[in-house]
């Protein structure tokens, strides 16, 4: 994530640009571990745990 020190406030091109890569990341590992993730049989709700543990951390410094 791209990070603008001394600024109180994002650019809204920086919000467009962080939404889009979210998106592209959120996508590409849907892509990419779907087979894995319908094999270990995860819940939505253990899914969403997931993805909520590793992205926190990041959309907490946006």
């Amino acid at each position: 994530m791209l990070l603008v020190p001394n600024h109180s406030h994002l650019q809204p091109q920086h919000i467009a640009s962080t939404t889009a890569m979210l998106i592209l990341v959120l996508g590409h590992l849907t892509v990419s571990q779907w087979s894995d993730l319908k094999a270990e049989r995860f819940s939505s709700v253990l899914l969403l745990h997931h993805l909520q543990r590793d992205f926190h951390p990041d959309l907490a410094t946006v």
